[in-house]
């Protein structure tokens, strides 16, 4: 799920242990919690490396983990920022990169909504070499 209210890309604890990848230890600049859009503190467990892949583009990325999250990933503004994501509702598309990627936004009903649609968009652990 793409969503520009929050400010950091997250993931679940449960979808970090379904990939198998290992958490690294928040450094000192990271916050020890984030807050939920009703307010409520939510413990920051770690930072876990994941590719993203948009139409075929792959797209390393550093993720916060949480316990629980209503979806199993969520990019965040600084995801957004990173990958010069412009959103254009009336065409529901969403774009990256200037343009070099797109990919068509889920409709909820007859609203569009950021969620993007699984068959263009899959996580994976990131592999270094």
């Amino acid at each position: 799920m793409v969503d520009s209210g929050t400010a950091r890309s997250c993931v679940s604890r449960g979808f970090v242990d379904k990939l198998r990848v290992t958490t690294t230890q928040l450094g000192s600049a990271d916050p020890p919690f984030l807050f939920t859009a009703n307010q409520t503190q939510m413990p920051n467990l770690g930072i876990v490396e994941l590719n993203i892949s948009i139409q075929g583009l792959v797209i390393p990325f550093s993720f916060y983990v949480f316990e629980a999250l209503a979806q199993n990933t969520i990019l965040g503004v600084d995801f957004l920022q990173f990958s010069q994501a412009e959103i254009c509702f009336n065409q529901r598309v969403i774009s990256f990169y200037d343009g070099l990627i797109s990919t068509n936004l889920v409709s909820a009903g007859s609203k569009p909504s950021l969620l993007l649609r699984a068959e263009t968009v899959t996580i994976h652990h990131l592999r270094r070499h």
